[in-house]
This record gives C-alpha cells, sequence and structure tokens, in this order.
C-alpha cells in the first residue's frame, strides 16, 4: 500500500479517498434525480394522477413540488436555500475533516450528506423547486435525498454515541 502523505492542512486523508467520496456521493445524486425524472414523468405536474397508492394511504409515491426546505419551511426562498444547502454541507466535512482520516463511518456519513446536498441542490437550481415523491402516513412528503440525509445523520448519532468515538476499532484499510 502507498504511504499517505498529509495533505497541505495535515489531513492523512489520501486524495484518492477524498475523489471516491466525492464520485460515490455524484452517483447517490445521479439516482435521486433519476427517481425524480421518472416521477415526474409518471405523476408529475402533466398528468392526471399525481399519487399512486402502495398500501393505502400509508405508503404511496405522491408527487410534490417542495419550495422550501424540511416541512416546507422557508418556501420560496430557493437561493437562501441552496446556499444554505452548500454551506452545511460543507461546514459537515470541514468540521470532521481530521476524523475522516480514521473513521469509516464519517466517511459514509459525508459521503450521505454531499449526495443528498447535491440531489436537492440540483433540484433548486434547475427546477427552482425539490421534487418530493414519497409519502408515508401522515409525515410529509420526501425524495431520495432526504433519505440519503437522513441516513447521514443517524450514522454520525451512532459514531458520536459508540463507546469509540474515534472509530479506530472499525478502521478498516
Amino acid at each position: 500500500m502507498a504511504e499517505q502523505r498529509p495533505g497541505p492542512s495535515g489531513s492523512r486523508l489520501p486524495g484518492h479517498r477524498i475523489v471516491a467520496g466525492i464520485l460515490w456521493a455524484l452517483v447517490l445524486a445521479a439516482l435521486d434525480q433519476l427517481l425524480k425524472v421518472i416521477m415526474i414523468r409518471w405523476l408529475g405536474p402533466e398528468q392526471d394522477a399525481h399519487r399512486w397508492e402502495l398500501a393505502g394511504k400509508y405508503l404511496a409515491f405522491h408527487y410534490i413540488e417542495n419550495r422550501g426546505a424540511a416541512f416546507s419551511i422557508l418556501a420560496g426562498r430557493t437561493t437562501l436555500l441552496s446556499v444554505l444547502g452548500i454551506l452545511v454541507a460543507i461546514g459537515v466535512v470541514v468540521m470532521f475533516r481530521k476524523e475522516l482520516a480514521t473513521n469509516w463511518k464519517l466517511q459514509v456519513a459525508m459521503i450521505l450528506i454531499l449526495g443528498g446536498a447535491i440531489g436537492n441542490l440540483t433540484d433548486r437550481i434547475f427546477r427552482g423547486y425539490v421534487v418530493d415523491f414519497l409519502s408515508v402516513g401522515i409525515w410529509p412528503k420526501f425524495n431520495l435525498a432526504d433519505i440519503w440525509i437522513t441516513l447521514a445523520l443517524a450514522t454520525l448519532a451512532w459514531v458520536s454515541f459508540a463507546s469509540d468515538p474515534s472509530g479506530a476499532a472499525d478502521h478498516h484499510t
């Protein structure tokens, strides 16, 4: 295995891991966008029906245009939400940069956060709103990018409450 050299800021996260992480995040964002395109064509604004029930009112595909953030807060503030999305994604990566070198769980969380942020940011930039299409009970509609972000937050919570916060016991080379 090649020697890992510290980067300009002392980080020991090899460049190829950073590139691989970004590529994985782009794959996740592309999956989100692919599903959104399918939902737009199937249940979108040009269609007669915008909902297809899988299990009655409890589980369905339901197309909506979310012009806000989670739970539709800050509706119509697309530019603000776009800038906030970028800042949060960058902030999380910067905050955990040192730990990313040794903790695979944090690496996965960062990939999920970036994939979700890119997926929803792509919507805001090119559509002016985020396409949501999953409906579970009374919970607000959501999409695959939202699932990526939720999984990332769960992973971060898992790491935070783990007995070995450094993740060194779980380190894979």
